[in-house]
């Protein structure tokens, strides 16, 4: 798994001192990463949440999937992953 660190995409959901963005503390860092959209995606959420949980020290509250075109099957395997994490905490 590619762990990499995108500018870009910080820029555009973390914009610090705006009305607009994410808003986060000033020394936050997010969990960027690159997962082999082939694998096993509910494999590549559990490990995101758990980086985050040892980082920070409790889960994610959100997590942003940027989906690649005709990313069908993992927008559903990302559904169905959310729905169930959230119905196991309801429980």
């Amino acid at each position: 798994m590619l762990v990499r660190e995108s500018p870009w995409l910080t820029s555009i959901l973390f914009v610090p001192n705006t009305p607009i963005g994410i808003k986060c503390p000033a020394n936050y860092t997010p969990v960027i990463k690159y997962p082999n959209a082939q694998g096993k995606i509910q494999d590549h959420l559990r490990e995101a949440g758990a980086e985050v949980n040892t980082k920070y020290g409790r889960p994610p509250n959100l997590v942003v999937v940027i989906l690649p075109e005709g990313g069908n099957d993992i927008y559903t395997a990302v559904k169905q992953y959310g729905y169930l994490s959230t119905v196991k905490f309801m429980i």
